[in-house]
């Protein structure tokens, strides 16, 4: 009998909640198609991207924005000082273990970028 009331109960609460999710809310949706080429020999990518963003609210789009990182990889850009100072903050797994922030590969790399290679990135 226990079972049996416990059962339609969780019934009503996943009925109700699932009509009444978010109402008010869209689901946007975006499609991105990247072509890009690495030249291993200069580490520079070039590509090209296509967006197809869909407005599935009921509001109108006046303006969208996109956050490029044209110089993220410069010396002294707020990438080169986030890389260097990755190593001195720690995380905890979910294991409990606590590790460094950072990939090792990375650290100050950016600000070692010598003048050549940084005008060599840019022009490209």
């Amino acid at each position: 009998m226990y079972k049996k009331f416990a059962f339609i109960f969780i019934a009503i609460i996943a009925f109700v909640s699932g009509v009444s999710a978010q109402a008010d809310r869209w689901q946007q949706r975006i499609d991105y198609k990247i072509n890009a080429t690495l030249d291993v020999a200069t580490n520079i990518i070039k590509g090209t991207e296509d967006i197809v963003y869909t407005n599935n609210s009921t509001d109108t789009l006046k303006k969208v924005y996109f956050h490029l990182y044209w110089n993220a990889f410069q010396p002294n850009s707020s990438m080169d000082v986030r890389s260097r100072e990755l190593g001195k903050n720690t995380m905890t797994s979910r294991r409990g273990d606590v590790i460094k922030d950072w990939d090792a590969r990375v650290t100050d790399r950016i600000q070692k970028l010598t003048p050549a290679e940084i005008t060599a990135k840019r022009k490209n």
